[in-house]
C-alpha cells in the first residue's frame, strides 16, 4: 500500500496550491514561507554551511558502525552485523541530534544534502544516464520524527514502479529538466549506489514547484542500471 499514494500525495498538493491561490499571496510572501518552513527543518539538525575540502561526508551509516563498535557487540555473521546496522539508523533518524548533518552544497542555500550512505568511488559523467528512486514530501507538511509515510510520493518502495532517470549535468532534454537541478547535486560529490536525505528548496526543483513556491525533503538512491 505504502506507494499506492500517488492519488493520496495528489489530493494533499492540491489541496495545498489551491489554498496558496485562495490566499492570493505575493510572491514575495511565498518566498518568506518557503524560507520559514525550510529553516524550520533545519534548525532540528545539524547543519554544516559548506562542503568538505577533502569532500568526505560524514554520513548516518557512518555513524552507526562507529556507534556499534564503541557498543563491543559483535555479530555472528555479516548478515547480523548488517541487520544491527539497519537497526541504529532507524533510530539516528528518529533522533537528529546523533544524526548526520545536513550539508549546504550550493551557492544559492537551495540544496541541502544529508548523505545516508556514500555508494561506490565510480561517478556519472556529463550525459550518462542516471537511475533513481525516490520518495519526496512536502515540506509544508513534513513533521520531523514522525511517521510520514503517508504524504510521500515516489517509486522508492515499489518494484512495479519503473526507475526514473535523469542525464547527468544535461538540462536540454525533459528527461532531466522535469525533475528539476536540485537532485543532481549530490553526484557532484558521491558515487552510485549512494542514499541521501536532499532538502530542495523550489527554485532548484521541477516547475510545478517553483510556480507554487514548495519546496521538498526528496530521500534518494542513484543507480547506474535501472533497477
Amino acid at each position: 500500500m505504502k506507494k499506492l499514494i500517488f492519488p493520496i500525495f495528489a489530493i494533499i498538493a492540491l489541496a495545498f496550491l489551491t489554498s496558496s491561490c485562495d490566499d492570493s499571496k505575493s510572491y514575495a510572501e511565498l518566498l518568506a514561507d518557503e524560507n520559514y518552513v525550510v529553516n524550520d527543518f533545519l534548525v532540528r539538525h545539524h547543519v554544516v554551511n559548506y562542503v568538505p575540502s577533502d569532500s568526505v561526508f560524514i554520513s548516518r551509516r557512518d555513524i552507526a558502525e562507529k556507534m556499534y563498535e564503541e557498543s563491543g557487540q559483535t555479530a555472528a555473521d555479516e548478515a547480523a552485523y548488517e541487520q544491527a546496522i539497519v537497526e541504529i539508523m532507524a533510530s539516528l533518524e528518529k533522533d537528529p541530534s546523533k544524526d548526520a548533518p545536513y550539508y549546504r552544497i550550493d551557492d544559492d542555500s537551495n540544496v541541502y544534502m544529508q548523505v545516508i550512505s556514500v555508494g561506490t568511488d565510480e561517478k556519472p559523467k556529463k550525459n550518462d544516464r542516471v537511475y533513481f528512486r525516490f520518495t519526496r514530501y512536502n515540506l509544508f507538511y513534513y513533521v520531523v520524527g514522525a511517521d510520514n509515510t503517508l504524504i510521500g510520493s515516489g517509486n522508492a518502495d515499489s518494484m512495479n514502479s519503473q526507475s526514473t532517470f535523469f542525464l547527468f549535468e544535461n538540462t536540454s532534454v525533459s528527461e532531466s529538466t522535469q525533475y528539476g537541478t536540485g537532485i543532481q547535486r549530490p553526484l557532484y560529490f558521491l558515487g552510485y549506489n549512494s542514499k541521501v536525505n536532499i532538502v530542495i528548496k523550489s527554485q532548484a526543483g521541477p516547475e510545478t514547484d517553483m510556480s507554487y513556491v514548495v519546496p521538498y525533503l526528496y530521500t534518494i538512491t542513484y543507480y547506474k542500471s535501472m533497477i
